[in-house]
């Protein structure tokens, strides 16, 4: 009972936005439950021949002040290129497509210098919110139990980082949910990293839960561990 009236008063958070959006998500603290931020997934951005070239991200916190923005281009790839800008501290994420290959940069806060690499193209799988379209390219294997591993852009490391996904059995949501379980893929990185659990609507494929590191710096600068619940007001695919 009180899980349901928690999920009730989160659904009905705002943080103050009421634009249009495609997806909307409401972080909260694993700790406590309380509203940590909201994330509104604008439409996407009509692009040549009618591709979907780019999509804006905002961020706002509970009292309606925007603290953070994403810029993500090719929304229906697994490897987008994104940028990422916390309002408050400055930090800026960033991953583009180059003519080397696939150029990280990652600066901390306002003023710090800039770390950049540069990775070989195929050495990345999957970059950022990218990870929703590779769910949904390995749908199937991950029914039958598969363990599907890729590389995953990390500009906050500088470097690659090798996951592993897995679906596991759902606590909540029933048949209606596919439950997935993502993980390092290196033994030793796994004892200091946590995992992340992610929930998917069977029928529609879409993110409905996400629980782990969020990629949004709390109010001091840390990163923080929060369930993220989306909602999906419209029926187009992106």
């Amino acid at each position: 009972m009180f899980a349901w009236m928690a999920a009730a008063l989160v659904a009905g958070t705002s943080c103050g936005f009421e634009g249009e959006f495609f997806a909307r998500g409401i972080a909260t603290d694993l700790s406590n439950g309380q509203v940590v931020y909201c994330e509104y997934h604008l439409p996407a951005e009509p692009g040549q021949a009618g591709t979907l070239s780019q999509r804006q991200v905002l961020y706002y916190s509970p009292e309606g002040n925007i603290i953070a923005k994403k810029t993500i281009r090719r929304v229906a790839s697994p490897r987008p290129d994104v940028l990422q800008l916390d309002l408050r501290h400055g930090e800026q994420r960033q991953v583009q497509r180059g003519d080397r290959g696939w150029q990280l940069q990652y600066q901390s806060r306002q003023g710090e210098n800039v770390r950049g690499v540069v990775l070989a193209r195929d050495e990345v799988d999957v970059v950022d919110a990218g990870f929703d379209e590779f769910v949904r390219q390995h749908w199937d294997g991950l029914l039958r139990g598969d363990r599907v591993a890729f590389d995953f852009a990390s500009p906050v490391h500088g470097r690659k980082v090798g996951l592993r996904a897995r679906s596991i059995p759902c606590d909540e949501g029933g048949s209606s949910r596919v439950c997935i379980d993502v993980d390092v893929a290196q033994p030793l990185l796994r004892l200091f990293a946590g995992s992340l659990h992610l929930q998917y609507d069977d029928e529609s494929r879409r993110l409905l839960v996400f629980e782990g590191v969020s990629n949004v710096l709390d109010a001091r600068g840390n990163s923080q561990k929060v369930r993220i619940r989306y909602d999906y007001p419209r029926q187009q695919e992106y």
